[in-house]
């Protein structure tokens, strides 16, 4: 008999899309707070907007969640010039990653949940 998880397992990821394509996956664990995206933003943001934008031609966007729009992520962003674009609250629907996010766990309740919790323990 299989082990069964006790709770839901959940999968913390970050990633970004832009017009032509998406960005790395950040897979990390525990709930993020700000100077852990600011981790984040350095090990999946600033390498793709180097590889992609050299030219600082592109504006980053985000939601209004706490952690994103903290001092520690604002000073973060501006000291890493980062074209970020304020958006204003309760504006999901300005956000195009929320529909893909929507999209993917949907996806995955529906489609992968028993094949995906073993190999995902493993991480």
């Amino acid at each position: 008999m299989k082990p069964k998880p006790k709770y839901a397992i959940k999968v913390y990821v970050w990633s970004g899309i832009w017009k032509t394509g998406t960005t790395e996956l950040v897979i990390f664990k525990g709930i993020m707070k700000a100077a852990h995206y600011c981790t984040i933003l350095w090990d999946g943001l600033l390498p793709f907007i180097s590889s992609h934008f050299p030219d600082g031609d592109y504006r980053f966007q985000q939601d209004n969640d706490p952690k994103h729009t903290s001092r520690l992520v604002k000073s973060y962003l501006e000291d890493h010039s980062i074209n970020w674009l304020k958006t204003p609250a309760e504006s999901s629907d300005l956000n195009p990653i929320e529909n893909v996010w929507g999209s993917l766990k949907y996806f995955v309740s529906t489609h992968h949940k028993k094949k995906i919790w073993t190999p995902l323990l493993v991480v």
